[in-house]
C-alpha cells in the first residue's frame, strides 16, 4: 500500500506542520516542526502497512537533541 494525499492530509491535522526529506542514502523521514518530538506511536497508527515510522536522534550543541522519523517499508 502507498501512502496518499489522505494519509498525508491526516498527518498534518494531527501533528501539525512537517516536512518530507530525504537524506543522503536516499532514505525518507519526517521532520516535525522544528525537529520537534512526536509520539511516534501515534504516528504509526495514521500509516498504512507495511509502512513503518522509527524515532531518529542528533545531538546538535546549540539546539539539544534533534527529532526525526525515518519512514520504512516492512
Amino acid at each position: 500500500m502507498s501512502m496518499t494525499s489522505s494519509v498525508i492530509g491526516r498527518i498534518a491535522e494531527v501533528f501539525g506542520e512537517f516536512d518530507i526529506c530525504e537524506d543522503w542514502k536516499s532514505n525518507l523521514y519526517f521532520r516535525f516542526g522544528y525537529w520537534r518530538r512526536i509520539n511516534v506511536v501515534e504516528l504509526q497508527k495514521l500509516l498504512p502497512n507495511p509502512i513503518v515510522a522509527v524515532e531518529d536522534t542528533m545531538e546538535d550543541d546549540e539546539c539539544g537533541t534533534l527529532y526525526s522519523y525515518e519512514i520504512r517499508y516492512i
